[in-house]
């Protein structure tokens, strides 16, 4: 008796687990419409995220959209997505997160897209912004994955290069992310005996978007200040408006043969920084698109999926700018760093 009720039980246990895989089976072949919404076109991000979907056999379609930096044109791609009705949001960026998806204080305002499930990716500091009220769970209907490196991380890669005493940063106090990474900076910094230089870029009237937009005209005589200043090094942070003008940044930092530390990959990849220590894009975006696999093919609810980050974080050093400036690391962290040859 003992034998054929064991039998019977692993007969059960078997049917159980062939239903089980006819239902994830049927839930994999379903197509998925994703939106994208996008803050200066397409990056590796989105390469990364379709390259594990592929691999996966994900039936995903996508939507993409750009704002191309305008603020303004996100209420009219809210309408679009609710018209739309996607099954899933994927926002990129802070400032795209939370003028789609409001915050944890405003999120269920009817502006904001709060019906349909979203993912969003290169968030630096999604406490901090008022995203998500901790990393365990958003406590509603969206998740994400946070990238930026640990400041005291970052900062260990700024000194293991060369020390420094003094380091400024120049940044857009019209990005909640820079605000946020650069109130961190002004409590770290001074704990290793590190002053902080403080350069906000001004404003200007812009009169076609009716709003104040940062003035990348002033770019130039920020780092001629921060250089008249002291400044040993300038940090470029997760900053949109300082990525989208790295190169009249970073080839005046070079022209007077100031460092820069830059800690997203942006600056590294597309400009001229010198270093930085950084979560690859490519790797963010299939991260990503774990978190949309948990959604939308085993249809966990996204306040039960935590919000991630990667481990992984690379020193990447611009070998070209490391020459023309003759500001050369360490052998330890050459061993350890990844140059960019170009």
């Amino acid at each position: 008796m003992k034998i054929r009720s064991a039998i019977i039980s692993l007969k059960i246990m078997a049917a159980i687990v062939a239903t089980m895989t006819m239902v994830f089976a049927a839930n994999a072949q379903e197509t998925y419409s994703i939106y994208m919404v996008l803050w200066r076109g397409e990056t590796d991000i989105e390469r990364g995220f379709r390259s594990y979907a592929n691999e996966r056999n994900l039936s995903f379609e996508y939507k993409v959209v750009s704002v191309n930096r305008d603020k303004s044109k996100l209420a009219g791609v809210r309408s679009d997505i609710r018209t739309t009705n996607p099954d899933l949001v994927y926002t990129w960026g802070t400032s795209v997160t939370t003028e789609i998806f409001g915050t944890t204080e405003n999120a269920y305002k009817s502006k904001y897209i709060s019906d349909i499930k979203g993912v969003f990716t290169l968030v630096s500091a999604p406490i901090q912004s008022g995203i998500v009220p901790d990393y365990k769970s958003s406590q509603r209907n969206i998740t994400g994955v946070r990238f930026i490196a640990p400041l005291n991380a970052q900062v260990l890669a700024i000194q293991n290069y060369r020390p420094v005493k003094s380091i400024a940063v120049i940044f857009n106090t019209e990005e909640q992310n820079s605000v946020a990474n650069v109130r961190e900076l002004e409590k770290y910094l001074p704990t290793q005996g590190i002053k902080l230089l403080k350069l906000p870029v001004p404003l200007k009237w812009d009169a076609e978007k009716e709003r104040n937009t940062a003035d990348e005209s002033r770019i130039r005589k920020l780092v001629q200040d921060a250089k008249s200043q002291g400044a040993e090094l300038i940090y470029l942070g997760p900053d949109s408006f300082i990525a989208a003008n790295a190169d009249q940044l970073t080839n005046e930092t070079n022209r007077l043969k100031i460092p820069t530390f830059a800690a997203t990959e942006f600056p590294l990849e597309n400009s001229n920084a010198l270093y930085g220590l950084v979560s690859p894009y490519y790797l963010l975006g299939r991260l990503t698109a774990q978190q949309a696999e948990k959604m939308l093919i085993e249809n966990i609810p996204p306040d039960q999926i935590p919000i991630r980050k990667l481990y992984r974080h690379v020193i990447k050093i611009n070998q070209n700018v490391m020459n023309h400036i003759k500001y050369y690391p360490t052998l330890e962290l050459i061993r350890t760093a990844e140059f960019i040859k170009k």
